[in-house]
């Protein structure tokens, strides 16, 4: 069945690779051929796909920039270095605890230069789809990929959120997410064209957990499994986000 959507104005698994950057929660380890995040305990049957799209928390897409109530969703430029490292640099260690956001013995700066570099080669080869998010004031919020693009007979991508350790609890999380998703799961050329976005978060990571589930996330144990994380296997709990499937 073709999917049909109209814009709307208003608000593979195996071991990842380290990479990057989830309210300090949400935060999928890369893999070089497959993924992993947080879920729930096993048991619980995953609902059926809703047959209406999530309300949008968006008043703008297009692949440039997504703007939110309180949130402009854009590309990371060099002009952020400055930025972008203090906040990293700030944030380490409750990152690090999440998600391999920094190579080993890795600096902020050079970590900057390298998520800079996945960013363009993620608009070169249409493999992903990596934004830095900041309020309406220009300051930084926090970070969202949708990465490890795989088109076939179906759609799907990896999910990475981050937040500042400064601007957590005020929701930023959830906000990013759901904006992201709700862009990822619009039909080409408007969006990303997905059909399914995975996420994967630590068990004893409730902050991260709990802003899956707002974002519209569902559990996937058959996904759960063990991910490198500061050179450790750890196991990660999987969650699904699925494409709302529309009606003709």
């Amino acid at each position: 069945m073709e999917r049909r959507q109209t814009q709307e104005t208003a608000s593979s698994r195996g071991p990842l690779s380290p990479a990057e950057p989830v309210e300090l929660s949400v935060a999928l380890p890369e893999r070089p051929s497959g993924s992993g995040l947080f879920v729930e305990p096993k048991g619980p049957a995953i609902p059926a796909r809703p047959v209406a799209p999530p309300a949008l928390d968006a008043d703008i897409f297009s692949h440039d920039e997504i703007v939110t109530a309180r949130l402009r969703i854009r590309p990371l430029h060099a002009s952020d270095r400055s930025a972008y490292t203090e906040a990293l640099r700030r944030s380490r260690d409750q990152l690090a605890a999440a998600l391999p956001m920094f190579a080993p013995d890795e600096t902020p700066e050079a970590a900057f230069d390298r998520h800079l570099a996945q960013s363009d080669e993620g608009r070169r080869t249409a493999r992903a789809w990596r934004r830095i998010a900041e309020d309406h004031e220009g300051r930084l919020i926090g970070g969202v990929a949708i990465r490890g693009i795989e088109r076939g007979l179906v759609q799907r991508g990896e999910f990475v959120v981050w937040v500042d350790s400064a601007r957590t609890g005020a929701g930023f999380g959830a906000e990013v997410a759901r904006a992201a998703l709700r862009f990822a799961t619009l039909p080409l050329p408007e969006g990303l064209g997905l059909d399914q976005i995975l996420g994967m978060a630590l068990p004893h990571n409730l902050a991260s957990r709990r802003m899956l589930r707002a974002a519209g996330f569902e559990p996937r144990p058959s996904e759960d499994g063990a991910l490198e994380l500061n050179g450790r296997r750890e196991h990660h709990i999987a969650y699904a986000f699925e494409a709302p499937v529309l009606a003709f």
